[in-house]
């Protein structure tokens, strides 16, 4: 079943997307082939103290919910163009700047040198070897059926894949809070974003 659409956009629609605090008018912009998943994502995010930029997340701490508003600043049919056209917006807004907005990165395209890129690495490689608690175990039979039971019910197209790769590779979410938003285990979450694949954005 589609998602409804939120902020006057379908459930498949993607574009560039604004967060602003009515209080100091500073923005947070960002860009997603799905926003309606990619906004619910940030609102999950920021309820749970777990949002990437800091600042958004101090401010949201600060003021609370009802302070943030939720928009769509363009639709946008040609994906070649996203990050293009949210660089637009960043430097229209000044959104990478503390005084004016949350973004931490200046650049639409390139989030890949920050502090937290490094972390979220630095963590992947402690979840992969001793330092995760199920490394080397396995699932009992009993659990891998209720997995794959649960899995089976919510049916991901290529599309989504696709984006859920995007996520995990560029946008520093955990696995858990991507399976929130899609609806599926944290396991099939990392079957997906550990295979080989490539990733089209």
């Amino acid at each position: 079943m589609a998602r409804p659409s939120i902020l006057g956009v379908k459930s498949k629609d993607g574009g560039v997307y604004l967060i602003k605090n009515i209080i100091d008018d500073k923005v947070y912009v960002g860009s997603a082939k799905r926003l309606v998943e990619r906004i619910s994502l940030h609102k999950h995010l920021l309820m749970n103290n777990k949002h990437h930029s800091i600042h958004l997340q101090h401010a949201w701490n600060k003021y609370g919910e009802n302070v943030f508003i939720f928009g769509v600043l363009e639709v946008i049919e040609n994906y070649s163009n996203l990050t293009i056209i949210e660089q637009k917006y960043i430097n229209k807004y000044r959104s990478a700047d503390d005084k004016f907005g949350y973004n931490i990165c200046p650049k639409a395209e390139n989030n890949l040198g920050s502090k937290h890129q490094r972390g979220r690495k630095e963590k992947s490689v402690r979840m992969t070897g001793t330092g995760n608690n199920f490394y080397n175990k396995k699932h009992t039979k009993e659990a891998r059926r209720l997995i794959g039971l649960h899995n089976h019910k919510r049916k991901l197209t290529n599309e989504q894949i696709d984006n859920i790769k995007y996520l995990w590779n560029g946008r520093f979410y955990s696995q858990k809070d991507i399976a929130y938003v899609y609806k599926v285990s944290p396991s099939h979450i990392s079957k997906i974003v550990n295979n080989n694949s490539r990733i089209k954005i």
